[in-house]
């Protein structure tokens, strides 16, 4: 049974979400907190699987709850709802450890999805905060070996996930190792799936923070 908590001061965005999980199976909400307090008093915290955050809310430093959280409960994996409004917060929480990033205007396809990402290990960041992610990563990644680690990834598709990360389309990078457009998109479709990543932005994510790419290079 996976095990729920929710973090927020607003209960409409508590019970918003408590309706998500229920409507999903093998699933159950061991605990409600308002704010940093009730989280250092227990209410379930320390058996939660996941914890679900308001990251827009007022009343609380999202980033601090993270690194609380995170030094409370180091399994539990933080899935934060926002607006994405603003960029420093996004890139705060990120730095803090926060697991998934979702738009307050998602579905329930999207929560089951960011949900069996995280459960594989995986990050899951909805647009635009994926692209801000990218973009911070980019400009911070500290320098990394000659040497890459492919973990697996042939050259060629290092070579594309490269290309992808420099912005290239399909038609260009066919060009650039001489396939056609049609090869290009099979590898691309081929790598985001095995990465478990929706777009290109995901694949650049993923590349960055599993060093497939040195960014130097890009």
């Amino acid at each position: 049974m996976e095990q729920f908590l929710t973090i927020g001061s607003s209960t409409i965005f508590r019970n918003g979400v408590k309706n998500m999980i229920q409507s999903m199976g093998n699933c159950e909400i061991v605990g409600e907190a308002t704010n940093i307090k009730a989280i250092e008093n227990g209410n379930g915290l320390h058996t939660s699987h996941y914890v679900v955050m308001d990251l827009d809310d007022t009343q609380n430093n999202a980033e601090m709850q993270i690194v609380d959280i995170r030094r409370m409960n180091m399994k539990a994996s933080i899935i934060g709802f926002s607006r994405f409004q603003n960029k420093e917060r996004l890139i705060g929480q990120f730095k803090a450890g926060v697991n998934g990033l979702i738009s307050v205007h998602c579905d329930l396809n999207d929560f089951k999805t960011a949900i069996c990402c995280i459960k594989q290990g995986k990050e899951y960041y909805m647009q635009p905060a994926s692209q801000i992610i990218l973009e911070y990563c980019m400009n911070a990644s500290p320098k990394m070996a000659n040497e890459l680690q492919y973990k697996g990834y042939s050259s060629r598709e290092i070579e594309i996930i490269k290309l992808c990360c420099m912005q290239k389309t399909a038609k260009e990078i066919g060009k650039i190792i001489y396939v056609c457009e049609k090869t290009v998109d099979y590898h691309r479709q081929k790598i985001m799936a095995r990465m478990d990543v929706k777009n290109i932005v995901g694949m650049a994510v993923y590349a960055i923070k599993h060093k497939l790419v040195n960014v130097e290079e890009l």
